[in-house]
């Protein structure tokens, strides 16, 4: 519902509204960075992390839009800076709400994003002992965006357009409809091999890391192993879904990349670089 409302500021297909999805962006590859610095995430500081979640979202023509997805990216990031907060902190009280709280606001522009409460519960208990009290804590979270706009429309007789477009067009359980293109094998394709190249390399990654490093490293994993089943609960499922996975694969792509010779590493960039090129140019040149 919170994306319905941002179309009719900003109308789809518009150019101020491509301009808004480049901005947006660009405030998520500097909230990435923010959280690289705050939490010693690599061994130097650097701005790769940014520069790399920017160039994920830009590989592939249908993720430059101001999809839902999109915007709801940028509270997951809010969400996870939240999980890192938490480690080892004895009051976290507040922290741990606002888990909730940005997923059920991510889930308010694009209703999949919900299946983060279930990251959200396994990253309490990677970040500290698990607690039903605090577990608590995340579901209210998420519960009160939705509980405070039931108030809204339900002091405004609106009640029935408030379930309409969050519910009704935005869940349909266990019956996804995929509306790829043709050209979206080959995308989901890359991304299949990108977080392969993950899973290969995740044991590497752990070598000499302090433990809340690890914890961090397990936490993007989970990530990744969880948002496959928000197709489940989708409804309209495009490609732009896998903006989700960008959000991870940022910063395991950011690690595979500064555990590279040089040479490597200027390969596999211009290797991104170049898939972009022609992924946005290529309807074009046919």
């Amino acid at each position: 519902i919170f994306s319905k409302f941002v179309y009719q500021v900003l109308p789809l297909n518009n150019i101020y509204s491509h301009i808004g999805a480049l901005i947006l962006i660009f405030f998520q590859s500097l909230i990435v960075n923010i959280i690289c610095s705050r939490f010693k995430i690599f061994d130097e500081p650097n701005q790769l992390c940014g520069l790399f979640y920017a160039m994920l979202c830009s590989i592939f023509p249908e993720f430059l839009w101001l999809s839902p997805v999109l915007m709801a990216n940028t509270f997951l990031l809010f969400a996870l800076f939240e999980l890192f907060e938490i480690y080892d902190k004895k009051a976290g009280a507040g922290s741990i709400f606002n888990i909730g709280f940005f997923i059920g606001i991510a889930s308010l522009f694009y209703f999949p994003a919900i299946i983060l409460l279930i990251f959200a519960l396994i990253g309490l208990g990677i970040q500290r002992t698990f607690s039903i009290k605090e577990a608590f804590m995340i579901l209210i979270g998420a519960f009160v965006p939705f509980y405070l706009l039931f108030t809204y429309f339900y002091w405004n007789d609106s009640l029935e357009y408030f379930r309409k477009m969050q519910f009704e067009k935005g869940v349909k359980f266990l019956q996804p409809e995929f509306q790829f293109k043709n050209n979206s094998f080959i995308e989901i394709i890359i991304v299949c091999l990108m977080i392969f190249v993950f899973l290969f390399n995740i044991n590497r990654l752990g070598i000499k890391r302090n433990i809340q490093v690890i914890k961090i490293q397990k936490l993007l994993y989970w990530w990744i192993l969880i948002i496959p089943f928000g197709l489940m609960i989708g409804g309209k499922i495009h490609i732009d879904y896998l903006l989700m996975f960008m959000l991870p694969s940022s910063f395991l792509l950011t690690y595979v990349f500064l555990g590279m010779k040089k040479q490597w590493a200027d390969a596999l960039h211009l290797i991104i670089i170049t898939f972009i090129i022609v992924f946005q140019y290529i309807k074009y040149l046919l």
